[in-house]
């Protein structure tokens, strides 16, 4: 999943206002996240914290009604990996209405279990726009607000300090996340505006996430503006091309009118 990637890729660049919002300190170190047994077991993000405690970070974008069962069975490797140190477990939820859903706690004979459920909705922005690290800039966009174009300035503003390659970068990473708000449109004018256009065949994370996904970002994009689910037809097209054709419909599709548009237009 897009978002997915993006929010696990912003977290491993460190995210200290971030992490300094749910926990209180920030990393010392990030741990490779997989671990050996006889059910393979790949957490979203671990940390070794600055008071000695490590964090174990779940990325939630749906409800998982067993997520307190999927918690419990992270919790042995991760304990029994990091030499019995204290263990906090998170859960993230992408919105208010997410966390409101997840379980967080088993009580059963012999066993009481508990971990936390935060939404980023619930996340204050102004700690995250206060960080020095562009990383919670763009993380600020998920964060619940009433001007949603004064929120994409104001992280923009501070991502204009970067340079040239930073700043693509971390815009190209703003964009993807604004889609989950229904706000790309907005991050895409407020960029031009500020001339800080993204070319999508020379942005390196974004030729990355389209080659562990080719079709999910076009995908989205296209649903999103054109308000109805991609024909069968030109999905089987989309899944068959290659990761520069998908980048020019991405461009296309960006600014085209119609569906038919993106595929059958001027150099399409």
């Amino acid at each position: 999943m897009i978002y997915d990637t993006t929010l696990k890729d912003l977290l491993w660049r460190g995210a200290p206002g971030l992490l300094n919002q749910l926990v209180g300190t920030t990393a010392v170190t990030i741990t490779p996240t997989e671990f050996s047994s006889t059910r393979k077991r790949v957490p979203d993000f671990i940390a070794d914290l600055a008071d000695r405690r490590v964090l174990h970070l779940e990325l939630q974008g749906d409800p998982d009604l067993r997520m307190d069962w999927r918690m419990l069975e992270y919790y042995g490797p991760i304990a029994e990996a990091k030499g019995g140190a204290p263990i906090v477990q998170i859960v993230l939820a992408l919105t208010d209405a997410v966390a409101a859903a997840m379980p967080r706690t088993i009580e059963h004979p012999n066993l009481s279990f508990r971990f936390a459920v935060v939404s980023f909705e619930s996340l204050d922005p102004d700690r995250l726009l206060a960080s020095p690290r562009p990383d919670d800039h763009v993380l600020a966009i998920l964060c619940r607000t009433d001007d949603m174009r004064a929120r994409v300035r104001d992280i923009l503003n501070r991502l204009t300090i970067l340079d040239e390659n930073e700043r693509s970068d971390a815009v190209a990473r703003l964009m993807i996340l604004a889609g989950i708000k229904r706000a790309a449109a907005v991050v895409e004018e407020e960029a031009a505006a500020m001339g800080l256009e993204i070319d999508i065949n020379e942005n390196e994370f974004l030729r990355t996430v389209y080659d562990k996904g080719r079709a999910a970002p076009l995908l989205y994009v296209l649903e999103e503006r054109f308000g109805a689910p991609v024909p069968e037809p030109i999905r089987m097209r989309i899944q068959a091309a290659s990761v520069q054709q998908i980048a020019r419909w991405m461009a296309a599709a960006l600014k085209a009118d119609d569906l038919d548009a993106v595929f059958h237009g001027p150099a399409h």
